[in-house]
């Protein structure tokens, strides 16, 4: 179903559900007892006048702001229901600051009732701002939208606030008895209202969702109504245009509120199920670095165009020329500046998440190549060791025969010890294999870890040394003591090669807690992980030594000092029990070797042997 089927068939149930809504209902009964108020002679033109449009205004707002909660706890995404949050925290404060306008009516000159008046008025614009840049048709797949819209809030908060400080406080300091709060305010409100609105529509039109094209659209056009509302209220005020207070007219406030309120009921309307993305709404697509900051420089041009414009006009008063200059260049500095960071911020963060792939794709590679690897190795492994065992099961009955002082003996226990050896690298050939299970247990992390000090601080000989810093706390990982032993005994002694000359080898532990993003980048599950990481200041490897470091066998050591399986089994060791490696290394700078292990319950942890 294309989006243009999508909206014809949904408009006859829009009417039906905005017809059945309670609180489409109980805003028709405000608009019939206005209507009578007005219609009928209940009260003369000149009491109508003397209560104010606020009066008459507050039952619409009232009503538009209950309809923004109305119902809220059935919106089951979050992204989607924390949005018309802010929307109704925005609607709660136009409620409150017409009951304050009420409450206080204006009478001569009073800077600072206008000045709180028009501080209400912008905490119910700037939720509208925020609002927008949650996109909440998008789905949340980038870690880096997060940033955005906090980057693009503080470029919004910092615009509104530059603009009161141009419009309001300006003159309230410059001049209190000459001030006209409400005359300079209303440019105020028609900006805002024109960033609000420009940023619906070009939401409704970027977006791919019917649904949403609909919701934003129908803020736009109540937001648009206030902006009509406003740009009449400020001729009123620079008597430019004459309507008198009491008469019907003063039902036209009333229309944005109420266009608002369809707005937050159309929220609930039933969308066609057949299409899928398309028409249900969901994109895949996020803000780009140069759409943020765009947005923020776009802000930042407006503030010399409009000051230049109101200069012209003859709307700004001469007193605050030169102050209004100095918040006018410094917001437009502040908020290019931001812009700039802002897109350097997003830029290194795109990098980095288009690199994720690639990492993802490099441990894919190493998992197949080890999988080759342990269908060999397991039918090699296991018949080897059967052979072995036999060998060495051969030996001992050759020993208990023979006396101890044969010349014989020496010979067959120096074989035997040869015989223990190969089993040993055979059941590290069955490790490789995923031919033997690991059982579930768990080791106390620190504490094992400074168990094996004394003997990785044998195996590292002088002029280099060892610098451990470990943790003290007492939780638990999800790994034998044993096999932490194969993991970093290895790195140890391969670490000790690489610092002949001298050098630091140090281990570090720590707890880190993944969330989905960072855990998609480890290719683990999100949680909590104990993190080693063991740092030698050695030679290093080029790349091309590192695009082979998980081979078995693979060395660039001389012939006698092969070693044979090398970091392949730790990285099958860490793999398995749902950790993650990762290494880093360049010439002359040495190598680090970080893996992660997952946490395990302290239920009778395994000790160290």
């Amino acid at each position: 179903m294309s989006s243009d089927q999508a909206l014809a068939s949904v408009r006859p149930s829009a009417t039906n559900v905005l017809l059945r809504d309670h609180m489409v209902q109980l805003a028709a009964w405000v608009i019939a007892v206005e209507t009578a108020i007005y219609s009928v002679p209940l009260l003369d033109p000149a009491a109508l006048a003397a209560l104010g449009v606020s009066r008459f205004e507050i039952p619409f707002v009232a009503t538009a702001a209950a309809a923004a909660f109305y119902r809220l706890n059935r919106i089951d995404d979050r992204d989607e229901r924390r949005f018309w949050q802010t929307l109704g925290a925005g609607s709660l404060m136009w409620l409150v600051t017409v009951i304050l306008v009420t409450v206080f009516p204006r009478t001569g000159s009073n800077p600072a009732r206008d000045a709180v008046v028009a501080a209400g008025y912008l905490c119910f614009y700037v939720p509208f701002l925020l609002a927008a840049e949650r996109t909440p048709h998008l789905a949340r797949i980038a870690g880096h939208e997060s940033t955005a819209r906090w980057l693009s809030w503080s470029g919004l908060m910092l615009v509104s606030l530059c603009w009161f400080a141009y419009f309001v406080v300006v003159p309230i300091a410059i001049d209190p008895a000459r001030s006209d709060a409400p005359l300079a305010a209303g440019p105020l409100f028609i900006i805002l209202d024109v960033m609000i609105v420009a940023r619906f529509v070009s939401l409704a039109v970027e977006c791919r969702s019917p649904r949403w094209t609909v919701l934003y659209g129908s803020i736009a056009t109540a937001m648009g109504a206030g902006l009509a509302t406003n740009v009449l209220d400020t001729l009123v005020a620079r008597r430019l245009v004459d309507l008198p207070g009491g008469s019907w007219t003063d039902v036209i406030w009333g229309v944005p509120p109420l266009c608002l309120l369809v707005a937050f009921r159309l929220r609930h309307l039933e969308w066609p199920s057949a299409g899928s993305a398309a028409t249900q709404g969901e994109s895949t697509h996020g803000r780009t670095p140069a759409t943020v900051a765009f947005l923020l420089m776009a802000l930042a041009a407006c503030f010399p165009l409009v000051h230049f414009a109101l200069n012209e006009m003859g709307m700004l008063a001469p007193a605050a020329e030169t102050a209004r200059n100095v918040v006018a260049l410094g917001a437009m500095i502040l908020a290019g500046g931001m812009s700039i960071v802002t897109y350097r911020i997003l830029e290194r963060q795109r990098a980095e998440a288009a690199r994720a792939p690639a990492a993802l794709e490099e441990r894919l590679r190493e998992a197949k190549k080890m999988e080759a690897l342990s269908r060999f190795s397991s039918v090699v492994a296991h018949e080897f060791l059967n052979l072995i065992n036999a060998i060495g099961g051969y030996i001992d009955l050759t020993l208990d025969a023979l006396g101890a002082d044969d010349v014989h003996a020496g010979h067959l226990r120096r074989a035997h010890d040869v015989v223990r050896r190969t089993a040993g690298f055979t059941k590290r050939l069955l490790i490789l294999s995923r031919g033997q299970p690991f059982p579930p247990t768990a080791v106390v992390f620190n504490q094992t870890l400074q168990d094996l000090m004394p003997e990785i601080r044998a195996l590292v000989k002088p002029p280099a040394t060892v610098d451990a810093m470990l943790g003290s706390d007492d939780g638990c990982v999800a790994i034998s003591a044993g096999y932490l032993r194969e993991v970093l005994v290895p790195l140890a002694a391969n670490a000790s090669e690489a610092m002949e000359r001298g050098g630091t080898l140090t281990i570090e532990t720590e707890w880190v807690e993944l969330d989905p993003q960072q855990a998609i980048s480890r290719a683990v599950r999100p949680g909590r992980y104990g993190k080693v990481v063991v740092r030698d200041t050695g030679v290093g490897m080029p790349k091309d030594v590192l695009a082979h470091l998980y081979e078995p066998f693979f060395t660039t050591k001389p012939k006698p000092r092969v070693r044979g399986l090398g970091l392949a089994t730790a990285y099958v060791v860490i793999n398995q029990h749902g950790g993650s490696v990762a290494v880093t290394s360049a010439l002359g700078v040495g190598t680090t070797v970080e893996f992660l292990l997952p946490a395990a319950p302290p239920a009778a942890p395994a000790r160290a042997r």
